[in-house]
């Protein structure tokens, strides 16, 4: 009797043993499953979320014969005085839908941090600017194109009849046009590229010649700060 009861304990243990092995195993699974679907849901809206900042449209420079270097990924053209030549951008559209492009042709800049700035419009030129590139191209100013459509874009160059050493710096800005109803949203992405355009006429050094046009007291970024305008 000793031994059925025994053996019926050791039955009885093991019984309860493979019951709570198999409890165990059913909340691994659901564990497992839990941690499947958030694995999954994250994985989609990080995809969603990067599908999302992906650039809308790309731009392409296509380099003309006139290319003084093998600069690929903007202009830089030799022109004699008086000529008149057109380059080309190719815009292509990345999404499934419709989008709108507005270009522009601006001068080139300084900013505050000493960069080449090609995105700012053509305000406060100094004076001793003789030829912008703003007043010497022409571009369409907005293109629609259509989902996944590529297109090419023809931008005009045309030259004074002025003999120069150094060079024209100016830049091509492409922007996606704000739909109406959107300007005022808190959260929106805006995509946008700057292509540079360098014009030149003679490979002959130009000596700069820097003026110290005056000193200010102002404030950056919350910040006590003295300006010092720079004339070249």
């Amino acid at each position: 009797i000793q031994l059925a009861k025994a053996s019926y304990s050791f039955i009885d243990r093991q019984n309860v043993m493979i019951y709570f092995e198999r409890k165990d195993s059913y909340k691994m699974i659901k564990i497992m499953c839990i941690f499947n679907l958030i694995v999954g849901f994250t994985f989609f809206t990080t995809s969603l979320a990067e599908a999302n900042n992906a650039p809308k449209f790309s731009v392409s420079p296509i380099i003309p014969e006139n290319q003084i270097n093998d600069v690929s990924s903007y202009f830089n053209l030799r022109m004699e005085a008086g000529k008149e030549q057109n380059i080309e951008v190719e815009l292509t559209n990345n999404r499934d839908s419709s989008i709108e492009i507005e270009i522009k042709a601006v001068t080139a800049k300084s900013n505050q941090n000493g960069v080449i700035d090609y995105s700012q419009l053509d305000e406060d030129l100094d004076p001793s600017l003789l030829i912008s590139f703003s007043e010497i191209s022409e571009v369409e100013q907005l293109i629609v194109l259509k989902a996944n459509e590529s297109k090419k874009v023809p931008i005009t160059i045309k030259l004074p009849s002025v003999k120069f050493d150094g060079v024209i710096l100016g830049g091509l800005n492409f922007s996606e046009k704000i739909k109406a109803g959107e300007e005022h949203t808190q959260i929106s992405n805006q995509f946008s590229y700057s292509l540079a355009v360098m014009i030149s006429q003679t490979d002959e050094e130009v000596v700069p010649i820097l003026n110290l046009e005056g000193i200010s007291a102002a404030q950056s970024n919350y910040r006590n700060v003295i300006n010092a305008e720079i004339q070249n």
